[in-house]
């Protein structure tokens, strides 16, 4: 019986442990599962996406333009131009292509407006900055860089005196052509100084400043004015009653300042009438402002008359895109119509892209040539294939704008885009 006892007793302790080493061993295998589902959590939190998720990447932007000098205004209202886009465009989540989220960015470098500083602001941005997509170059720089972006395929986003051309199938001409500034700002002018027949003009002795008098001077003759003599300045001037004095000798009806930059323009204006001329001036470009000019040059302003915007004449979205501008940049706020075109033709790189859901730019180019967007103004598109050989010219608006004998800016004319499809240059 005893014996019976003790090999019962045997039997149940060695069940006990067998027991006992089954439950440790079911917990370790339960310990290293939930490890195992803790490690796969981890690597999915560290990794790219979980299913459903979006990729996130970026879409750098670049601008080439003038950053210093007399034309610094320039390369200031391209930025804010973009910058306030760019804002916009990531706050709506920017541009989803497939199963990526691009924010935009951008990166920007002084071209100088001269053919060295294009170089040196080109190579930068193609071979440092990767980017694809740029705003400029500027006149100065266009015709050394032009080359170097086509064959590196940068799409270019410019405001320059040249037109656009199947030799370079990825510039795009983003303010209005010299047919449009001219016809628009003579027309008006003419209008409102019906004896006012001959013109003289004073233009820099740079690549920009022939170009624009060689684009000019053939469309302002064909609308019944004519050039009766012509100055060319160095651009390092700041004394212009010499040349002014040239040009008046010929008692001029218009003076015509051509593309004189922000800065020489109060100049040429304040000279010239303490010289005695009291006709019209003009810039054809936008120069200057109407609305703060007369704060700076008093009486000496009236009649002077430019291609910028008074947005109180453009409507209500225009109103508070000045209002946005006037916020975020106080003072320090550029030209508005320069802001205002760097806008609207980033909104249509943007609709380009996201239309094509594709970063190829052969294919981003396509799609561009060919929509239709809004922005600012509706109804944007480019033109220009019949006259250019290439659809690469904006067709936005343009507004003739002055300041009256009471020292207040008005709009002599406005013109949006389905008064620029009447050019024949946009056909």
């Amino acid at each position: 019986m005893k014996k019976l006892l003790l090999f019962l007793l045997v039997v149940m302790m060695v069940a006990t442990f067998a027991l006992a080493g089954c439950k440790t061993t079911e917990e370790e295998k339960t310990e290293e599962e939930t490890t195992e589902e803790e490690t796969t959590e981890e690597e999915t939190t560290e990794g790219e996406t979980t299913e459903g998720e979006l990729k996130q990447d970026v879409i750098k932007i670049g601008i080439s333009s003038a950053m210093s000098g007399a034309w610094a205004i320039l390369g200031t209202s391209q930025v804010q131009g973009l910058e306030v886009a760019m804002e916009e465009v990531n706050a709506e989540g920017g541009i989803v292509i497939g199963d990526t989220q691009y924010m935009i960015d951008f990166v920007a470098y002084d071209d100088m407006m001269t053919g060295s500083g294009g170089l040196d602001a080109a190579n930068k941005l193609i071979f440092e900055d990767n980017v694809k997509f740029i705003q400029g170059p500027t006149t100065g720089a266009y015709l050394s860089t032009i080359p170097l972006y086509t064959e590196n395929k940068i799409i270019c986003l410019d405001i320059t005196t040249l037109p656009p051309t199947p030799d370079y199938p990825y510039k795009y001409r983003i303010s209005f052509l010299p047919e449009v500034k001219y016809t628009a700002i003579y027309k008006a002018v003419g209008e409102k100084f019906s004896d006012a027949k001959t013109v003289a003009v004073i233009s820099p002795n740079t690549e920009s400043g022939h170009s624009e008098v060689e684009f000019g001077t053939p469309i302002i003759e064909s609308l019944g004015f004519t050039i009766q003599q012509v100055e060319f300045y160095e651009d390092s001037v700041t004394d212009f009653y010499p040349v002014l004095t040239a040009l008046l000798e010929g008692d001029p009806d218009i003076l015509d300042m051509s593309v004189t930059s922000n800065q020489q323009t109060r100049v040429v204006i304040k000279q010239a009438r303490e010289l005695g001329f009291e006709g019209p001036i003009l810039s054809a470009p936008s120069t200057f402002n109407a609305l703060t000019v007369y704060e700076e040059l008093g009486d000496a302003s009236i009649d002077c008359f430019c291609a910028d915007f008074i947005p109180s004449y453009a409507g209500d979205k225009m109103i508070a895109f000045d209002e946005l501008l006037s916020e975020k940049y106080g003072d320090k706020k550029g030209l508005f119509g320069v802001i205002k075109y760097t806008y609207d033709s980033t909104m249509g790189l943007v609709e380009a892209i996201r239309k094509a859901q594709s970063l190829d730019v052969d294919v981003v180019n396509e799609t561009l040539e060919d929509i239709v967007w809004d922005s600012l103004v509706p109804g944007l598109r480019f033109g220009g294939e019949k006259t250019f050989g290439k659809k690469g010219a904006m067709m936005s608006d343009i507004m003739t704008t002055g300041v009256n004998e009471n020292g207040e800016a008005y709009a002599l004319q406005y013109l949006g885009p389905e008064d620029m499809a009447e050019f024949d240059c946009y056909k």
